[in-house]
C-alpha cells in the first residue's frame, strides 16, 4: 500500500481544519439592512437606524451633453450613436431618513438638528437612435451609461447648520464634509417627447417663473448609481466601514421642465480633494462657491436643444448597505481554526515518521 508523504499529510491536515472552520460561516458575517447616522456629529449618542435616505427635489447638469445629441439629430433616421463621456453634475439635500421597514425617522434641520446635503460628479455616456429630423426635436430615448474610468466618479456627503438655495445654486458644500464615495457603475434612460407647438419654461415651478424667456423640452427618466464607501466621519456614521455600498437611485424622477425645485444658476464642478476625513469630518477643501454660468445660463434659449449643457430637476433616495465584516467571534473561531490546523499537520507528520521507523 502506498503511504501519503510527510508534506501530504500535512497538507491534508491543515486543509481538513482548513475546511471545517470555513463551514462554519467563519467568514459569513451577513451584511446590516440599516447603519446608524447622526447628522449633528454626536456619535452613537442620539444616531438613529436608517435603511433609506430621501433628497429633496434638487438639480442634474449635463455638462456639454446638447453639441452630442444635436449632432446625433442630423444623421440619418435609425442610426445608433453613442456620445462622448460628459460630466453629470449633482446637488440636493436630505429631506427624510428611514429605516430600511419604511419608517421615517427624523427630516434633518427640523428641531436644531443639521441640515445633510449631497453633490456628486460622475460622467455618462448617452447611445440611442436618431430620429433624423434636426435639432429642433431631440431623439425620444437615451439609454444612459455610466464611465467610472473617466475621473472624477464621486459622491460627497455635507452636515450643515444652515440651508440650501437651489435657485442660487449656494451652500450645498458649505459645512462639514462627512462621506466620500467612489461611484463604479450606473447605468438609466432618459425620454424626450418631440417638439411640437409651444414648448414649456423651464422653471415651471409653483413658485413662478424664475428665468423668462428660458423654455425646455419635455422628458423624464432615472438612473442608478452604484458607489464604494471610501471615507467617512465616524461621529455621523458611528458603525460605517470602509468598502460599504451607497445605491443612489434618480428611478423616474430626472424630468424636464421643473415642477418641484427652482433652476440652479450655478454649480459646484469639482470634488473636494482634501485628505482623509477625522472624527467630526472636515470643513471644505479650498473655495465653496459654485462656480458661475454652470446654471441656466449655461442652457441657451430652450434646454435640451441650444446648449451646450442640459438640465434636469431630479428626487432621488439612496440606500447605504453595510460592508460585511468578521464579528470579533467569528476571529477568535478562525484563529483557533488556524491552530487546530497546525496541530493536526504537525500529528499527521509525526505519525508519517513513526510509520517509516516501523517499515
Amino acid at each position: 500500500m502506498l503511504r501519503a508523504s510527510r508534506m501530504q499529510d500535512w497538507t491534508r491536515g491543515l486543509l481538513m481544519a482548513s475546511v471545517a472552520a470555513l463551514g462554519c460561516g467563519i467568514w459569513a458575517s451577513p451584511a446590516r439592512a440599516d447603519v446608524l447616522i447622526n447628522p449633528n456629529g454626536g456619535g452613537l449618542a442620539g444616531a438613529l437606524p436608517v435603511g433609506q435616505i430621501n433628497f429633496n427635489p434638487g438639480n442634474v447638469q449635463n455638462v456639454g451633453s446638447v453639441a452630442a445629441i444635436n449632432a446625433a439629430n442630423a444623421l440619418p433616421a435609425g442610426t445608433t450613436v453613442t456620445t462622448a463621456p460628459f460630466q453629470v453634475l449633482v446637488q440636493t439635500s436630505v429631506g427624510t431618513l428611514s429605516t430600511s421597514g419604511g419608517t421615517t425617522q427624523f427630516a434633518p434641520g427640523v428641531g436644531g438638528t443639521n441640515n445633510i446635503t449631497a453633490v456628486a460628479f460622475f460622467n455618462e455616456t448617452a447611445t440611442f437612435v436618431s430620429n433624423g429630423t434636426g435639432a429642433a426635436a431631440p431623439p425620444t430615448t437615451i439609454a444612459l451609461t455610466t464611465a467610472p474610468a473617466v475621473l472624477p466618479n464621486q459622491i460627497e456627503f455635507y452636515s450643515h447648520a444652515s440651508g440650501q438655495s437651489n435657485l442660487a445654486g449656494t451652500g450645498f458644500r458649505d459645512g462639514v464634509l462627512i462621506l466620500t464615495a467612489s461611484i463604479v457603475s450606473g447605468n438609466g434612460s432618459f425620454g424626450v417627447q418631440q417638439n411640437t407647438g409651444v414648448l414649456p419654461p423651464l422653471d415651471s415651478n409653483t413658485n413662478g417663473n424664475q428665468y423668462p424667456g428660458v423654455t425646455s423640452v419635455v422628458g423624464g427618466g432615472g438612473t442608478t448609481e452604484t458607489a464604494v464607501v471610501t471615507s467617512f466621519a465616524s461621529n455621523y456614521f458611528p458603525d460605517l466601514v470602509v468598502g460599504s455600498i451607497i445605491n443612489l437611485n434618480f428611478n423616474n424622477s430626472l424630468i424636464d421642465p421643473y415642477n418641484q425645485a427652482d433652476p440652479s444658476a450655478a454649480f459646484y464642478t469639482t470634488p473636494d480633494s482634501g485628505g482623509v476625513l477625522g472624527p467630526g469630518g472636515r470643513p471644505t477643501n479650498g473655495s465653496t462657491a459654485p462656480t458661475p454660468g454652470t446654471g441656466v445660463a449655461s442652457v441657451g434659449s430652450i434646454n435640451g436643444v441650444n446648449g451646450p449643457n442640459f438640465m434636469q430637476q431630479l428626487q432621488a433616495t439612496a440606500s447605504i448597505t453595510q460592508a460585511a465584516v468578521p464579528e470579533p467571534g467569528t476571529i477568535s473561531m478562525a484563529l483557533t481554526g488556524v491552530v487546530f490546523a497546525c496541530l493536526a499537520g504537525h500529528r499527521a507528520a509525526r505519525r508519517h515518521r513513526t510509520e517509516s521507523s516501523v517499515a
